[in-house]
C-alpha cells in the first residue's frame, strides 16, 4: 500500500473542478488509510501546520471508506495550492507534495 500511494501520488488530493464550489477530496488516501500513519497539509504554502484525521484502518475492509466519513473538505477561494506530507505507518516520510489549484 505504500508502494501504490508513493506511485500515485498525483492522486492523493484533487480540487473540485465541477462549478469550482472550493472541495478537496483526498478520497485515494482514505482507500489507503491502512498504511498511512498522520497526513499533514498546509493551504497556499508549505508549512504543513493542518492534519487530516481518518478513521481507523478497518483490517477486515482495509479499502472501504465508511458511510459515516467525509472524503473532502471546503476551502475558501482564495486557496490557491495545497502542500500534503504523508507519514506511512513505518514512521517514514513522503516528501513535501505540493498540488496546484486549477
Amino acid at each position: 500500500n505504500k508502494q501504490i500511494l508513493d506511485q500515485f501520488w498525483t492522486s492523493w488530493i484533487a480540487f473540485d473542478s465541477g462549478g469550482n464550489r472550493g472541495l478537496v477530496y483526498f478520497t485515494q488516501m482514505l482507500s489507503y488509510r491502512c498504511a498511512i500513519k498522520a497526513v499533514h497539509y498546509s493551504l497556499n504554502g508549505t508549512t504543513l501546520d493542518k492534519e487530516i484525521r481518518m478513521p481507523p484502518c478497518d483490517a477486515k475492509d482495509p479499502y472501504a471508506i465508511p458511510s459515516d466519513y467525509q472524503p473532502y473538505f471546503k476551502v475558501k477561494d482564495d486557496v490557491k495550492s495545497m502542500a500534503v506530507q504523508v507519514t506511512y505507518t513505518d514512521g517514514t516520510k513522503s516528501p513535501v507534495r505540493e498540488y496546484k489549484r486549477q
